[in-house]
């Protein structure tokens, strides 16, 4: 009790403060909404300490990279903050009129956020910088203390029922980042992408009604590997309108030769079911869509390498010889395991982007050299580990044979 006091202690303001609020019903509860100011709201409230060693917890460890996002974003012209809730010990509440009331929270009430406490940290950082955005204003939801069981309640009923949007979502409806509407901008003006991007999921690779081949998400991975650009670096790179351009041109250009393969025409041919695709080859999976987006910047270093007035695409011709079927064995070791299932990573990125430079005699740049050494020993250890699991499985089916016939006698 004397440690929990404490800790409340620590979280009790100076002087009394008061807002004006409006009233509400939750079930059994009364809130009282407010909007505070960012000078008021510093001023109200204080980061909850945090003791991993204590088992006293009446809010989580802020991260500082999550108050350090939101300074970088609270600049922004259109930049808004979601309302937070906060716990106050007690407070006086004064009808005005309708469901108005004039709240005055006392100096020696403790009061601390359980949900907001990574958006107090920013805005304080922020305003030291900002000054004139004192008078903006955070919403915030101020429950009456009900003791630490309930009200630490409140955080968890908060933050573990809401569903947090996949990046997909978000990507679809942000444009604020550069990436996200660069990314958005090239699907659209790709015909044969159009119709085969998801916005709404995470991932299809593994979905059997979806007719989209990649996300919306994967998709920018494929972006960001094509142009080497991260999303800090996106906001130079493709500011430059002429380099936008020229990119968006390239990537258009790269996926009409790519569709003269067979296998990739078809999949992106919006009347072959998605499902063919996923079901029979290696090409509606984010690892193969992070490869050709590794192989196209390497493609675009060596055409603009050629300083052709006219860029010379004859080498495509060797990626037809390329057989992507699920059952060509040539994945395994590569972007597949001995069980089928794919892995995306780097290495594996870098795996089939060799393997493909390679078919279309492009030469390789030095990180993907010695790839089909690495490649190779990667085989073995496949090989390997489906041997060791063939030779288990079969002591295994022996042992039931043995112990059957051992209950049969």
């Amino acid at each position: 009790m004397s440690e929990l006091l404490a800790l409340y202690n620590q979280l009790r303001g100076h002087e009394d403060i008061t807002f004006i609020a409006l009233k509400g019903k939750s079930n059994a509860d009364s809130t009282f909404t407010i909007h505070a100011t960012y000078a008021q709201l510093i001023e109200t409230f204080k980061p909850v300490p945090f003791d991993a060693k204590s088992p006293l917890f009446i809010q989580r460890e802020t991260q500082v990279s999550r108050i350090n996002n939101l300074v970088n974003y609270l600049p922004n012209e259109h930049a808004s903050l979601p309302a937070t809730g906060a716990i106050v010990e007690k407070f006086n509440a004064k009808h005005l009129s309708g469901d108005f009331y004039e709240i005055t929270i006392k100096a020696n009430s403790f009061r601390y956020f359980f949900d907001g406490q990574a958006r107090l940290g920013s805005i304080s950082k922020h305003i030291e910088k900002h000054k004139d955005a004192r008078d903006n204003t955070l919403v915030i939801m101020l429950f009456e203390s009900l003791g630490t069981k309930l009200d630490n309640q409140r955080f968890a009923d908060w933050n573990c029922a809401s569903t947090r949007p996949n990046q997909s979502i978000v990507m679809a409806m942000d444009s604020r980042m550069t990436i996200n509407s660069y990314t958005k901008e090239i699907v659209n003006s790709i015909p044969a992408l159009c119709n085969r991007i998801d916005y709404m999921k995470a991932s299809v690779t593994n979905s059997g009604t979806s007719d989209k081949i990649w996300s919306l998400n994967q998709f920018k991975s494929f972006v960001q590997n094509v142009t080497g650009a991260t999303p800090k670096t996106a906001e130079k790179l493709f500011g430059d309108d002429k380099n936008k351009a020229k990119w968006v041109g390239f990537i258009a250009k790269f996926f009409d030769m790519l569709c003269t393969h067979p296998q990739i025409g078809n999949a992106l041919n919006p009347n072959t079911p998605a499902s063919t695709t996923r079901n029979n080859t290696i090409i509606g999976t984010s690892v193969f869509l992070k490869s050709i987006g590794l192989t196209g910047r390497i493609v675009s270093a060596f055409l603009q390498s050629k300083m052709e007035v006219k860029a010379d695409w004859s080498f495509i011709e060797g990626l037809k010889s390329i057989d992507f079927s699920k059952d060509n064995p040539e994945w395994m070791g590569r972007c597949m395991n001995f069980r089928g299932g794919f892995e995306d990573k780097k290495f594996n990125h870098m795996a089939v982007a060799q393997y493909l430079l390679s078919a279309m005699n492009i030469p390789l740049p030095e990180e993907l050299i010695y790839m089909e050494e690495q490649v190779l020993m990667q085989k073995a250890a496949q090989l390997k580990s489906k041997r060791e699991q063939s030779q288990k499985e079969a002591q295994t089916e022996l042992l039931l044979d043995v112990d059957q016939e051992v209950k049969a006698a």
